[in-house]
């Protein structure tokens, strides 16, 4: 079987963010199972994906986007339609399209049947369900095109064949925004990459010194954006913290300013965007991860800073819940009693933290990325299989 794979999730912003990781994650284990693959990339953008990984494979260039504003914005519905031949052309070859960043549909889609099955990862609905979420309110304008947008993409999920969700609660909120004729949803869930290890004491010790790091501190990854929520970390912690944030993660200048500004009585260490292979130690240096997102289609991170051993707090709304399992202190994210509580609570007691973090280690044991690389083949078999009986049906 021979599968296209859109990577342009890896010439975007979204290179940085779990989107990148899932694709680059999930065309690294194919390769090691020897899949046959076809790369599907704009011309004359970098991709974040290494040389070999990339020559292991057939990759093809996609016409680029019309830069018409309002284009980007639209689904690319013209620019959809002009690519059906290139589609139809490529379906000669491959069993199955996939496209595993469904926001990235803006950007060229098959509307029409071309020949094989095409599939689409939704990692989240957060544009639908919570835009005041997901864009900042000094761009007003632009939220709302958004908005607009984000609304007329979703119906175009009913053309496709088929959908792969990374969580329960992401199928749940697909399944009740597009409420007929759904395409077959399959759920299957992310993995922990293999340089999450324990590491030595010594190691950590060691890390920190070269960051600079205190010895003690709370950690946050991801962005500074509304749905994660960091501004409820620092208000619940602001009169009393004796410990240091790290805050890591592709937030903005801005974004960093205001909330030092606003908080100019907390010990906050700024390191912006961390390397994917720096991160494994820096979540191990931590004392405790604090993860309060009002709205995840997985969270990753949660996964990440439990297969090193750090205790976890995260909420107890959306897909978190999944991921944690038993393994971390989950709170209500809007109640900053409770989380100011379960953050104390966690650096305090010793007890509990070996307990949270052998259950944390146990919980990541049981999600790799080469499960959800095997399972999401299987899946693809399955899809096709359900096409090529349908086209037969039809004919």
């Amino acid at each position: 079987m021979r599968i296209a794979i859109d990577i342009r999730a890896l010439q975007l912003e979204t290179q940085y963010r779990g989107v990148g990781t899932y694709v680059r994650e999930l065309i690294l284990k194919f390769l090691a199972r020897q899949r046959q693959l076809v790369l599907l990339a704009w011309p004359g953008m970098k991709i974040g994906l290494e040389n070999q990984f990339l020559n292991a494979c057939q990759l093809l260039e996609l016409p680029k986007p019309s830069s018409w504003p309002w284009a980007e914005f639209n689904g690319y519905q013209r620019d959809g339609q002009d690519k059906d031949l290139f589609f139809k052309k490529l379906a000669q070859h491959v069993d199955l399209i996939h496209f595993p960043c469904a926001q990235d549909l803006r950007y060229g889609f098959p509307w029409h049947d071309v020949g094989a099955p095409r599939l689409i990862t939704v990692h989240d609905l957060l544009g639908f369900s919570n835009p005041e979420l997901a864009w900042s309110e000094e761009i007003l304008p632009r939220r709302l095109l958004f908005k607009v947008a984000y609304r007329k993409m979703i119906q175009h999920y009913l053309e496709c064949n088929g959908i792969l969700t990374n969580s329960q609660f992401t199928e749940h909120m697909v399944r009740a925004s597009l409420k007929n004729n759904l395409p077959t949803i399959r759920t299957v869930l992310l993995g922990i990459s293999d340089r999450y290890v324990l590491p030595y004491v010594s190691q950590v010790d060691e890390y920190r010194l070269q960051r600079k790091l205190p010895p003690r501190f709370i950690l946050h990854v991801g962005g500074l954006t509304g749905a994660k929520n960091v501004e409820a970390l620092l208000q619940a912690t602001a009169p009393r913290c004796s410990w240091p944030f790290v805050m890591a993660g592709p937030y903005t200048e801005e974004e960093r300013d205001a909330l030092a500004a606003k908080y100019p009585q907390q010990q906050i260490f700024w390191l912006g965007y961390v390397d994917r292979e720096e991160l494994p130690m820096l979540y191990a240096a931590a004392s405790l991860f604090a993860f309060p997102s009002l709205m995840e289609g997985f969270g990753l991170p949660v996964l990440e800073a439990m297969a090193v051993g750090t205790p976890v707090v995260c909420s107890n709304v959306a897909s978190l819940p999944e991921v944690a399992g038993n393994a971390a202190y989950t709170v209500d994210p809007r109640n900053l009693s409770q989380l100011s509580q379960a953050l104390y609570t966690v650096m305090n007691d010793e007890n509990l933290r070996m307990q949270m973090r052998t259950r944390g280690l146990e919980r990541a044991q049981h999600l790799s990325w080469r499960r959800t690389a095997d399972t999401t083949w299987m899946v693809y078999e399955s899809f096709v299989e359900e096409y090529q009986r349908r086209r037969r049906r039809r004919t």
